[in-house]
Order: structure tokens, then C-alpha cells, then sequence
């Protein structure tokens, strides 16, 4: 992990660029530095994509593009890497993010185009996003507001605690049944 951090290292391109060290990395990415030793073709999906980031920053780029960051994690390895990067927005990097997971880039980001075969069919804040009836109708699925995941992934668990109080057999077939968000 370490010599591919190395490896990628490059001199601030502009004086407003930000320079990235290993420590910094860890820092932000904490299982990277439990793995420093490790070889980056032992390395899990989630802690290559993250590995594959530590080594764009360490160009010291002023744009970071993230394609489809989210593909084919785990949701907990998606979880933290959306707190991961939500943290390099915070401390000022600017991210253009693709994604077709709208749950994870409504979360992170402050406006949204919507692409279609190669149109933009979309382009506002995430609230003017939410907000546009016309948009929502047309990808409901995909842009309806977050309001309360918390409350309905409770209600969720709690039926299936209900269910399970009352006949414990049924556990394995509700497991299959029941998504907990």
C-alpha cells in the first residue's frame, strides 16, 4: 500500500494545489494504514477503491473525479467511503462525481446533473433536484427525497423483530425477505 502511495507522488501542478502525504492519507483512509505493508492485489474491493483514490490524491490533483466510486461495494464499505469522501469535501477538494447510486451522491453532493443517452435532462442544486416534479416522475425511484431512512429502516427492523418474537423459524425466511436498508 505504502509504495503505491509513494509511487504516485507528484510536485504540486499550481500553488493552490494541495500537497498529500502518506500520514495525511491515513488519516483519512485509517484501514489503509493498518495495511501498509500489505500488496495492493491482496487488498478487498472497498480498500483497492480507496487505495485507487489515496494514489490520485498523492498527484496532487485540484479536481478529484470519482467514477462510480460505489460499484460493486459492500453497503458498509460504501458507507464509510462516503464519509471519506465527504470528509476530502470538507477540507476544500473539489470532486466531480459519477455515480448511479443516487442515495450515495445526493448525500454527498451540492448540485446534480442528470445525464440520459448523452443529454443532460437535469442540472441544479440536490433541493431543485428533489423538488422538480417533472424529474422525480420521470426517475421516482432514483431522486425521491431521503426524508426519514432512519425512521423506515427502524420500522423495517422492528417488524422483523415482531415476526421473529413470534415464531423464531421464520428468521432465515425473513432474512431473505426483508432488506434493513
Amino acid at each position: 500500500v505504502r509504495g503505491n502511495l509513494d509511487v504516485a507522488r507528484k510536485a504540486p501542478a499550481s500553488p493552490h494545489s494541495r500537497v498529500w502525504t502518506v500520514e495525511r492519507l491515513y488519516d483519512i483512509f485509517p484501514v489503509l494504514a493498518r495495511l501498509d505493508e500489505r500488496k495492493g492485489g491482496y487488498l478487498s474491493g472497498g480498500e483497492q477503491q480507496m487505495l485507487t483514490i489515496g494514489r490520485t490524491l498523492m498527484g496532487t490533483p485540484d479536481l478529484l473525479l470519482l467514477d462510480e466510486p460505489s460499484e460493486g461495494l459492500a453497503p458498509l464499505v460504501v458507507r464509510d467511503l462516503g464519509r471519506q469522501i465527504q470528509q476530502l469535501k470538507e477540507e476544500g477538494l473539489t470532486i466531480l462525481l459519477c455515480e448511479q447510486n443516487t442515495k450515495f451522491a445526493i448525500a454527498l453532493s451540492d448540485r446534480a446533473y442528470v445525464l440520459e443517452k448523452g443529454q443532460v435532462r437535469f442540472a441544479g442544486t440536490i433541493a431543485e433536484l428533489q423538488d422538480n416534479e417533472e424529474v422525480r416522475q420521470q426517475y421516482e425511484a432514483r431522486v425521491a427525497p431521503q426524508a426519514k431512512p432512519r425512521e423506515e429502516a427502524r420500522a423495517k427492523a422492528q417488524m422483523v423483530l415482531d415476526e421473529v418474537r413470534k415464531d423464531p423459524s421464520k428468521f432465515a425466511v425473513l432474512a431473505k425477505h426483508y432488506s434493513l436498508g
